[in-house]
């Protein structure tokens, strides 16, 4: 009986080292996602017309991170504007709608508000807490005006995810 249980478990245990992940296998199984670093631990992760154009780009803190887990979003209002100015120069942002540079409306939804920088070639919105400085801003949202993005599958509602 032992033998026959020590041979069992030896068998599982080939069986799933044998599965190993790999760039490949992942590849194989999911669609790939490409973010690029543009200041340590803050992601900017395009979208694509079907011509291979950027159409929607989203700048947010990466949590899962070289010393760890880091779980806090926020991003300071002058690093945005940085990165922003040099994935989006105003050259390529176009005059802002308003006549106020990065000066735009707060919408707010519950316990979470957007502001919206308004231009002529492209939409910066902002996505923070409503309530909690530590949590302004979570994610900011470039959207190109004249560029149609790529089909994507929309994600879920949270309640048809499996359990």
């Amino acid at each position: 009986m032992n033998k026959a249980v020590c041979l069992f478990v030896l068998v599982i245990g080939l069986a799933l080292s044998s599965y190993a992940q790999s760039a490949a296998d992942l590849k194989a199984r999911y669609p790939v996602v490409t973010s690029y670093e543009v200041r340590p631990g803050i992601l900017a992760t395009p979208r694509y017309t079907v011509d291979g154009q950027v159409c929607e780009m989203s700048i947010q803190r990466e949590h899962f991170v070289r010393g760890g887990v880091y779980l806090i979003s926020y991003m300071s209002d002058k690093l945005i504007r940085e990165i922003v100015d040099e994935l989006v120069p105003a050259s390529e942002r176009g005059e802002p709608f308003d006549g106020h540079d990065w000066d735009g409306p707060v919408i707010g939804t519950g316990q979470a508000e957007d502001v919206i920088h308004d231009y002529r070639n492209v939409n910066i919105t902002v996505h923070q807490s409503a309530f909690d400085p530590r949590l302004k801003p979570l994610v900011v949202v470039v959207s190109w005006k004249n560029r149609k993005c790529e089909k994507q599958e929309s994600p879920l509602p949270p309640g048809e995810y499996p359990q």
